[in-house]
């Protein structure tokens, strides 16, 4: 019997990611500190001054509370995914897909493909990630590293006992 394999990123393994939250909201906060010290601490100024220094603060407070939000959004959504690989076949739960099982017959292959993700925020950022794909007789679900933690590990296994599974079928 092969024993059940199941990629989640769920307890320690989010540690990273509520830390880099941690963060942004640390520094929305001492940018909200700064605004009320700029704004009150400043001598005295015209009504237009106030605005534009207000308005150039709010932007440093704002930046890394969208961050921070974004990132506790994505966070929640992230704990769901998971990889589930036992003999009847493989569960998954990934973005774009719901709940759903393949069974080791319906999947054809496996494959992986580097290219770039394009992150829109208020300062966009890119990064290069491998994606891989299960391609199955009803459509293709792809995954990667942001989503399950092991993705390559659980790409290879997935292949593996495809492979497995075809040789016993044909032999």
């Amino acid at each position: 019997m092969t024993p059940v394999m199941t990629f989640q990123r769920k307890g320690w393994r989010l540690a990273p990611w509520y830390a880099t939250e941690a963060f942004f909201w640390c520094f929305a906060a001492v940018s909200l500190l700064v605004v009320l010290i700029g704004l009150f601490g400043i001598g005295p100024l015209k009504p237009a001054d106030y605005l534009f220094v207000a308005a150039c603060f709010a932007a440093l407070v704002w930046v890394p509370a969208t961050y921070a939000w974004n990132l506790r959004r994505w966070i929640r959504r992230v704990r769901t995914y998971y990889v589930r690989i036992d003999a009847p076949g493989v569960e998954f739960h990934l973005p774009g897909t719901g709940r759903t099982r393949l069974s080791w017959e319906e999947i054809r292959a496996v494959t992986s493909e580097k290219r770039w993700v394009r992150v829109p925020a208020p300062m966009p950022v890119g990064y290069k990630n491998i994606f891989y794909t299960m391609e199955a007789s009803n459509g293709r679900v792809t995954f990667s590293q942001m989503e399950i933690p092991g993705a390559k590990r659980a790409a290879r296994e997935i292949a593996a006992r495809l492979k497995s599974n075809t040789a016993a079928l044909s032999g």
